[in-house]
């Protein structure tokens, strides 16, 4: 059965909240001055309707550059809330950026925010190049993992942790005891 077509690809699967909407995100979405006519990527819902049929709605377009921009890995549900990764954009070096985990939450009416969580960078905290999304604990922390500057160039896993004032820690959760050992980073956790 075909829910919807959404004129892009999609980069993982759904994620399915308490009410039957289903939450994905996909290359593709508005034309932007960084990524062109095909747009950086964006966050999309599909809602059941009365009569059985989905409506689609775009949550979020991606605009590159320090906003981030192709997302991968699907979106995850904590809350109220979504978290996911782009492979690029964040700024931070990199050729076109080291990647993002971002925060989408609920503004005023039907508005959405989004809120870049964690930047990756070259010169900063270890791992580039976020892949697979990520997951969320009980208490809301989240764990990912990256295609590279692990040691010996691999990618690691790494975690965040909410601080309670819209910023997140990214040193508390990463234990020094796990890298990937591996020139091939798992998709997901």
């Amino acid at each position: 059965m075909q829910l919807s077509t959404f004129g892009s690809t999609s980069t993982a699967g759904l994620t399915l909240d308490s009410l039957g909407n289903l939450y994905g995100e996909g290359n593709g979405g508005e034309k932007t001055d960084e990524c062109g006519l095909t747009g950086c990527g964006r966050v999309f819902a599909l809602h059941q309707q009365p009569n059985g049929y989905w409506k689609q709605f775009t949550l979020y377009n991606f605009v590159g550059s320090e906003d981030g921009y192709h997302p991968s890995g699907g979106v995850t549900l904590h809350g109220s809330d979504l978290y996911g990764t782009t492979e690029a954009g964040g700024g931070n070096y990199c050729f076109g950026g080291c990647g993002t985990v971002f925060q989408l939450t609920h503004g005023t009416g039907k508005s959405v925010n989004e809120q870049i969580i964690h930047a990756f960078s070259e010169n900063g905290t270890p791992g580039v190049f976020p892949v697979g999304g990520v997951v969320s604990d009980g208490r809301g922390d989240l764990f990912g993992v990256t295609e590279a500057r692990g040691t010996a160039e691999d990618g690691i896993i790494y975690g965040l942790k909410p601080q309670g004032n819209g910023q997140w820690d990214s040193r508390c959760c990463t234990p020094s005891w796990i890298r990937m050992e591996s020139s091939r980073t798992p998709a997901s956790l």
